[in-house]
């Protein structure tokens, strides 16, 4: 609940009008030490966690790597179900080829 609540805070504060091309107009709010001590903290735990699960997710990379492997594998051997019993075995020039970047997990 804060995560979302502190982004959008700072969000906010450095909104973008698309339409006219410019920064949004915004009332200036005035905000008490105790609230700007608040979310200085709050941020700087968000960005700890942040950083937390993106380690976690680069330590996970190698067993990715290989359930991806055994997905593309599974559906290029076995099939997958394409209406109920019907199954559809994918040819090896559908399978997308794999971009030279680096994996990115959304979360």
């Amino acid at each position: 609940m804060f995560v979302a609540r502190t982004w959008t805070l700072l969000a906010v504060e450095n909104a973008w009008d698309a339409r006219y091309n410019r920064p949004m107009k915004a009332i200036p709010h005035r905000r008490s030490r105790e609230v700007e001590a608040w979310l200085k903290r709050e941020i700087t735990e968000q960005k700890a966690r942040y950083r937390k699960i993106v380690r976690q997710q680069d330590a996970l990379s190698p067993q990715r790597d290989k359930w991806i492997a055994d997905f593309l594998h599974r559906i290029q051997t076995r099939g997958f179900h394409v209406h109920f019993n019907q199954m559809r075995k994918i040819p090896p020039e559908e399978i997308p080829v794999r971009p030279k970047r680096k994996f990115k997990v959304v979360f």
